[in-house]
């Protein structure tokens, strides 16, 4: 059965020094061995506006390119 991936998972495993980095990795690879892994439309539009945000507020700080 697919799964829905939470934007947060994926955001943090973007992060390698995030203290949540190993626990969202370890889970989408959990995941991946047993199910087809999904996100939604809402979760592209949470992502962009998280990695695209400066540092300063609260934000990823990368570039549109990058994104």
């Amino acid at each position: 059965m697919p799964t829905l991936v939470d934007t947060n998972i994926l955001l943090r495993s973007l992060q390698p020094a995030h203290h949540h980095y190993a626990i969202a990795h370890n889970a989408i690879a959990k995941l991946r061995r047993e199910d087809s892994l999904c996100i939604a439309a809402q979760n592209l539009v949470e992502f962009w506006a998280v990695v695209t945000r400066p540092i300063q507020e609260n934000g990823l700080g990368m570039t549109h390119v990058r994104a």
